[in-house]
């Protein structure tokens, strides 16, 4: 039976909806199935040191011991001095990637799991624009980025929101690669939500992403 992260690449970015807080473990354990000997996960999530009664496994237990597996605290770490701070998702991304090399790591997956973003819409607005940027223009195709977002946490429409900015979704079971084309007249110019375009596209075509 085919799994879902055979169609996973590296440097890919994608969204995991998750129901239950089985499946959301579920899905770390299979990123370390995933990954090969060289690479290392770290897990953004505010609930597993503090929450005695998070799911947890003997292999993702195995992976923090051998060191593929690091759980940092995700508000503190996205919220510095209290707010959100648009920048720090890269900046942690920046230094996690340094370090991985340095401990001869190749690359590095990434995966945040923020369920107080449902709740604070400054933090969750600024956290749509930040993935919007990563999706548009990736700063490292040695990092491979998981956002994990559980339905009892976010409402449909921000859920809508996370969709339409992930260039891939992992739902059910199912991941899904989009494809944005992107026409050359339209590249520089703002979307109706305000986004623009920066891709640079040759003459002679379209960009296709």
């Amino acid at each position: 039976m085919k799994r879902w992260y055979e169609g996973l690449s590296k440097g890919d970015h994608a969204a995991h909806i998750y129901r239950s807080d089985s499946e959301q473990v579920r899905v770390v354990t299979e990123m370390i199935s995933w990954m090969n000997e060289s690479q290392r996960l770290i897990l953004l999530s505010d609930r597993w040191d503090k929450d005695a009664k998070a799911p947890r496994s003997r292999i993702l237990d195995a992976a923090i011991d051998d060191g593929h597996l690091t759980i940092v605290p995700g508000r503190e770490t996205l919220c510095p001095a209290g707010d959100y701070c648009p920048d720090a998702l890269e900046a942690i991304m920046l230094a996690e990637a340094e370090a991985a090399v340095e401990n001869g790591a190749s690359d590095l997956v990434l995966m945040w799991d923020l369920d107080w973003l449902g709740d604070d819409e400054p933090a969750f607005e600024a956290h749509i624009v930040q993935i919007s940027s990563l999706s548009l223009a990736p700063s490292n195709p040695h990092v491979t980025l998981v956002g994990q977002y559980g339905t009892p946490h976010y409402s449909p429409e921000q859920l809508e929101r996370i969709l339409r900015v992930s260039p891939m979704v992992l739902e059910s079971g199912l991941l899904t690669r989009k494809f944005w084309v992107v026409s050359k007249s339209s590249v520089g110019k703002a979307s109706k939500d305000g986004r623009r375009l920066l891709l640079a596209v040759p003459d002679e075509a379209a960009g296709v992403r």
